[in-house]
């Protein structure tokens, strides 16, 4: 039986496989590749549509601005 880490996981990367235009490189987090986080020049991907640098409300802008680092 997975644990809840491991459900959470296999979801996250369950979401990569059926959701299209997303990358099939695996992203990296301490030197280690994952199959569940995506490349760190595609982070903007996770987000939803309408905060991402084309969206209505930018993030990445209103990070900037505030000197705001994002979660990694």
């Amino acid at each position: 039986m997975l644990s809840f880490a491991e459900q959470v996981e296999q979801e996250q990367v369950n979401w990569r496989d059926r959701t299209p235009g997303l990358p099939v490189d695996q992203g990296e987090f301490k030197g280690r590749k994952y199959a569940h986080i995506l490349p760190e020049l595609d982070w903007e991907k996770n987000l939803w549509e309408g905060i991402r640098s084309d969206g209505q409300v930018r993030l990445s802008k209103y990070l900037a601005k505030g000197n705001i680092n994002r979660h990694e």
